[in-house]
């Protein structure tokens, strides 16, 4: 089946003092399904996340977040409550991101979810690792559990050119079925600037 979505998002952001900082955020998306047995739907999602820096190294945020399901064709629209904590850190030419999340609702407690990534930035070389477990909105209908596993690299061979290797793998874990996904992507960029 092919996938065609439009979204609509906004983001708000202040600074509360010199290290914490509370911002804001919604969205709005519409996603249809050509063949296949996918539902389409909408989801309107907003929250807010409050943010504070240990120093110019470490962050760690609390955020807090609701979304509502709406199938397109007949049938019950669905909610979804999360709270996430984390914490970024920097160590030399890596960047790190650790959180747990706890959601409720859409038909059920999904209980604890986490993601964990890395990206590493070299000279000419960067790469980039995420491995999570979360709660989105699916074809399958309402709210799903998704395991995701993300590995991106790419490498400078110009200052116009660059090159890299992009994997993906995510599973959905629906009452009825476990739905894998896997992407393969290899690709050249050139600036013609």
């Amino acid at each position: 089946s092919t996938r065609a979505s439009r979204t609509l998002s906004g983001r708000w952001s202040k600074e509360l003092s010199e290290r914490s900082t509370l911002s804001a955020d919604g969205a709005f998306e519409d996603v249809s399904y050509e063949g296949g047995t996918f539902v389409d739907y909408a989801t309107g999602s907003g929250g807010l996340k409050l943010s504070y820096s240990f120093s110019e190294l470490s962050t760690t945020f609390l955020s807090v977040s609701g979304a509502k399901y709406v199938p397109a064709r007949d049938g019950p629209s669905s909610h979804l409550a999360t709270a996430t904590l984390g914490l970024n850190w920097t160590a030399g030419y890596m960047d790190w991101t650790m959180q747990a999340s706890q959601s409720k609702g859409g038909g059920g407690n999904f209980g604890l979810q986490g993601a964990v990534s890395m990206q590493y930035t070299g000279q000419r070389t960067q790469l980039v690792l995420n491995a999570d477990r979360q709660v989105s909105s699916s074809g399958l209908g309402g709210f799903v559990k998704a395991d995701h596993m993300r590995g991106s690299w790419s490498y400078a061979l110009s200052e116009q050119s660059n090159t890299g290797i992009d994997l993906d793998w995510r599973k959905n874990r629906s009452i009825t079925s476990n739905n894998i996904r896997t992407t393969t992507g290899i690709w050249i960029q050139r600036n013609l600037n």
